[in-house]
């Protein structure tokens, strides 16, 4: 049990640096849907500056009443960010619909 969590432990910064370099990356080549996919960057990164400030409060809790740290604290915010740097995937990589025909 204690290496999954280890190995849980260590995704969870990892998944933040995804949220962060995958989005860009994909719009970059896609360039299907841009308002969307960065709007979905934006909030994505608007979770990860959360999940950052939450996890820097609760070490410092940590600090200051001895208490013992989480690697895991402020992860509710971390789902979200996922989520939201998911859907800018999706919106860079699926097509627009096509323009309605018009009749001559």
């Amino acid at each position: 049990m204690d290496v999954l969590l280890g190995l849980v432990a260590v995704l969870v910064p990892a998944s933040a640096i995804a949220v962060v370099l995958l989005p860009p990356v994909v719009l970059a080549v896609g360039r299907r849907r841009p308002l969307l996919a960065a709007a979905s960057y934006v909030a994505a990164l608007t979770f990860v500056a959360a999940w950052v400030v939450a996890a820097v409060d609760h070490m410092e809790w940590a600090d200051r009443t001895g208490g013992q740290g989480s690697a895991f604290a402020g992860s509710g915010w971390l789902v979200p960010a996922l989520a939201a740097a998911a859907g800018s995937v999706v919106a860079s990589l699926r097509r627009s619909p096509p323009a309605p025909a018009t009749r001559a």
